[in-house]
């Protein structure tokens, strides 16, 4: 299992806002008592559906709920050494989707399945993806999970399905039982990779929309198994883009909003779209009540695939670091991450960024606010060149900065 990178000791995560409580969800109280700082959502429980059940684990087999109003100010205020991916917001059409160069390009070599069509979008996308969809049950818990190597007997999943477990069980969409080993986690993506070895060789895996960018307003399909029940389907779509939501480890991932329906066990399932490509793994909600609200996040695909390619190969997932933090806003009319403090000696301090920039843009991505700034600087790998546009006192400039290594 490849180790996890602690959050960098520059600079210290702001406190939680003032107005709001944290607390998991509770059948008998309601919510619990708040933890103590740093305040990171929490994670609820879920009672595993098994002949002989263990006692719950805290992180396993759920969607990890949080709320907004303390959320809202840890997105705000945080530092930009927490984030994950930025995505390219080029409209690629269907033809594209698939075409030789997208698979050139990301290495990648699944393509779309063949849907039946004389079904309805959502039937058709069930039926040719939910044979790769398959349920992991650990000793406290169980999620879901989808095979995107049937060679390898490779399956996608939630870092939080796994905790700290090193061998699962595995439940295929035909009802058999596998022996799984964790092949590795990170929680900063909250990402896992399960291996089986198939004895009848029959294997279905899914198709992976990597390289191409969701779009607002389509088509997203969830399969998993929400409270224990098998190979659930809910249809919405994809709400939003690029939302900035903090894992288990405090990172915070540009994650893909959807308000197809995610319950507890739906975490670690493939967020599918009308083309039967996975585009996300479901990992977490929004809510005040433990329930789903429709508001649900899901990591997108690129990133855990990237992901699960270094852990596979016995690689680090390191996290890109820049040295700024943020206390304030940007100026009133202006958008922007505006810089209130820079580490000394960081990769920004060496490339000449200051205190009283307002960054404007990153890799060409415009930058509204600091929560923005954070998840593209963590796209990086260190050693990669971040190009900023700053406003510095009325005046554009341009700075290019080599990424470090957090921690």
């Amino acid at each position: 299992m490849v180790p996890l990178l602690p959050p960098p000791p520059d600079i210290d995560l702001p406190p939680a806002a003032a107005s709001a409580s944290w607390g998991e969800p509770n059948a008998g109280s309601g919510v619990l008592p708040p933890p103590p700082p740093p305040q990171y959502p929490p994670f609820a429980d879920l009672p595993a559906p098994l002949p002989t059940p263990a006692a719950p684990r805290a992180t396993r087999g759920r969607v990890v709920p949080f709320f907004l109003g303390a959320c809202a100010s840890l997105l705000l205020a945080t530092t930009v050494l927490a984030g994950v991916a930025a995505f390219d917001t080029d409209d690629d059409d269907a033809d594209d989707r698939r075409s030789e160069e997208v698979d050139t390009v990301v290495g990648y070599r699944n393509r779309a399945p063949q849907l039946d069509e004389d079904l309805e979008v959502a039937a058709a996308v069930t039926k040719a993806v939910s044979p790769s969809v398959v349920q992991i049950q650990t000793s406290g818990g169980l999620g879901s999970g989808f095979v995107y190597d049937a060679a390898q007997g490779l399956i996608l999943t939630a870092a939080h399905v796994i905790d700290d477990a090193t061998d699962v069980t595995v439940v295929l969409a035909d009802g058999r039982r596998l022996p799984g080993t964790v092949v590795g986690t990170d929680e900063n993506s909250d990402t896992a990779v399960v291996r089986v070895s198939d004895p009848a060789g029959e294997l279905v895996e899914a198709a992976l929309a990597v390289g191409v960018t969701p779009l607002v307003g389509q088509t997203a399909i969830a399969i998993g198994s929400p409270f224990g029940l098998e190979q659930t389907v809910t249809q919405g779509i994809v709400s939003a883009l690029n939302r900035a939501v903090p894992t288990q480890s405090g990172n915070l991932v540009a994650m893909i909003q959807t308000d197809a329906s995610i319950n507890s066990g739906n975490s670690g399932g493939p967020l599918v779209d009308r083309y039967g490509e996975v585009i996300g793994i479901n990992v977490q909600i929004r809510t005040s009540s433990g329930d789903n609200a429709g508001i649900g996040f899901a990591v997108p695909i690129d990133l855990a695939y990237e992901v699960a390619t270094r852990l596979v190969e016995g690689k680090p997932v390191d996290l890109g670091y820049l040295g700024v933090s943020s206390s304030g806003d940007a100026p009133v009319g202006r958008s922007g991450a505006l810089i209130t403090q820079v580490v000394p000696g960081s990769p920004a301090a060496l490339a000449g960024v200051q205190v009283g920039d307002l960054v404007l843009s990153a890799d060409g991505r415009q930058i509204k606010m600091f929560s923005d700034l954070a998840i593209i600087v963590r796209a990086k790998r260190p050693g990669q060149v971040l190009r900023l546009v700053v406003d510095r006192n009325g005046t554009e400039l341009r700075l290019d900065v080599t990424v470090g290594k957090a921690g």
